[in-house]
């Protein structure tokens, strides 16, 4: 349990070298601008190579270093601080602790004094937890990878993970556990923790955005008004996409909205059992809300992109899905969410397309239209096969002969249709999105087909879950803050 020892003696041999190589490393450097500044071309090799031993002497200082260096619970012997340019050429190269480059913790790094009681201080850390970064990265990891664990240490503190659910399982000497960790590869996650993401990633996020639209906005909108905040910038960010500005990091307020929606959403449930009701939550929702919505539509439907299209071989087949209903099979067979992308197709913003062999539904191709109601900009979105898995290779074929045949113009596209029909869905959206919050009245009739969706035993209506899930409170605080930041 307690903190590690202050400091760790350098490598043997190191700094009585260190003239002889100082002076080396500022001979080739000046004889290698020489030759680049005044020699003809034919002696630009010397110069190259000039420099090449600069590099090897640069990653020897490195990797002499690195063993003292990366074991970061430590701080280095002031002796060593004053070992010139080198060292500082070599801190360049091996990454040193999280934080550790702030002014504050190199003064320390510099002095030779304790590291690890500021680094714990400052990350909130135990000596456990510390103990568990030692060697957390490859000296190639290092070197090549810009980016450290300052993010992925404050974000699994922020979500409460426990120690043994870290990279590594807590353990120290795990770089390659942090190397391809979710906590490191991964951007800051707001409801849902990196980790729990896995292969299901498109699908988390659609039902996380969902309920953000349908039940977390709705609540949001009614704290404001109850709690008469007004609407700053900050306050009025935080509102349209609940999260909270994390380059300062977000701090306890962050972490204490963040338990409230983990609580509410996630419950106690782990990383598989949370996917599966994700899954269940789509086929059960995502196609109803459209069915839903376009039985009561006046006019059904949206226009066709193209005709089906179909490959020279006569094997595939590309046909444009233009109603609910079509969205409805093709994610009933293929087993995947593509009834969720009602409202944009709807709305004129996106074309679905299913790809057939051989007369059998394969995969789900999605098209996006672009910005410019006058110009069709065709990109691809999603390609997606069973259960959202990834299409076989040769399925790309058809699909770039497809793509080839519309840019060429050999397969008409009903431009002019479209860009019709796009602008006056603009002026009057009969849909499901908007940019202002939906009612609470909206929340609770949405709350009971979320049920699949959050933790057993979660109250059978909105009102209930919303007091006992602690979320208002955690609302309140958050934009109490950012309102006092905003004044």
């Amino acid at each position: 349990g307690a903190a590690p020892a202050a400091c760790a003696t350098p490598p043997a041999g190191l700094l009585t070298q260190r003239g002889l190589r100082l002076r080396l490393l500022l001979a080739m450097i000046a004889g290698a601008g020489a030759v680049f500044a005044f020699a003809p071309f034919n002696l630009f090799p010397v110069a190259l190579i000039s420099l090449g031993g600069l590099v090897l002497l640069l990653a020897g200082e490195a990797r002499a270093r690195s063993g003292w260096w990366l074991a970061w619970k430590r701080s280095r012997p002031a002796s060593v601080a004053r070992s010139g340019r080198l060292a500082n050429s070599a801190r360049r190269c091996c990454r040193a602790p999280p934080g550790s480059r702030e002014e504050d913790v190199t003064g320390i790094i510099d002095a030779g004094l304790p590291l690890a009681a500021v680094l714990m201080e400052r990350h909130g850390l135990n000596a456990a937890e510390l103990r568990s970064l030692r060697n957390g990265r490859h000296l190639r990891h290092s070197i090549e990878n810009p980016t450290d664990f300052h993010v992925a240490i404050e974000e699994l503190k922020t979500h409460e993970t426990p120690l043994h659910e870290w990279p590594g399982g807590g353990r120290p000497e795990e770089a390659d556990a942090w190397a391809g960790s979710p906590w490191v590869k991964e951007p800051r996650q707001h409801v849902v923790r990196p980790d729990y993401f896995g292969f299901y990633k498109d699908g988390i996020t659609d039902a996380i955005n969902a309920m953000r639209e349908d039940l977390l906005r709705p609540m949001v909108a009614e704290r404001i008004r109850l709690g008469g905040f007004a609407p700053s910038r900050l306050v009025v960010s935080f509102a349209r996409s609940i999260e909270i500005d994390v380059r300062k990091g977000g701090g306890l307020v962050r972490q204490r909205m963040i338990a409230a929606l983990r609580h509410a959403i996630i419950g106690p449930r782990k990383p598989k059992a949370f996917q599966e009701a994700v899954g269940l939550w789509h086929r059960r929702v995502a196609t109803l809300s459209a069915l839903r919505h376009e039985h009561t539509a006046e006019r059904p439907g949206w226009p066709e992109l193209c005709a089906p299209w179909r490959s020279a071989c006569g094997s595939h087949e590309l046909v444009v899905l233009s109603s609910a209903a079509d969205l409805v099979e093709e994610g009933r067979l293929l087993d995947h969410c593509v009834g969720g992308y009602y409202a944009i197709c709807r709305r004129g913003d996106t074309q679905i397309l299913s790809l057939r062999e051989n007369g059998k539904r394969i995969a789900t191709l999605e098209l996006t239209l672009g910005p410019d109601l006058g110009v069709l900009a065709l990109a691809v979105g999603q390609f997606k096969a069973y259960r959202n898995s990834t299409p076989p290779a040769h399925l790309h074929d058809p699909l770039r002969a497809f793509l080839r045949d519309v840019r060429n113009g050999d397969h008409p596209v009903n431009a002019a249709r479209l860009a019709h029909y796009r602008k006056k869905m603009r002026d009057v959206w009969d849909g499901t999105w908007n940019s202002e919050a939906l009612s609470l009245d909206h929340a609770r009739k949405a709350f009971p087909f979320y049920l699949p969706l959050l933790p057993r035993g979660t109250p059978a209506d909105f009102d209930a879950w919303c007091a006992a899930s602690g979320l208002p409170a955690a609302f309140d605080a958050t934009l109490a803050q950012l309102d006092a930041s905003s004044r």
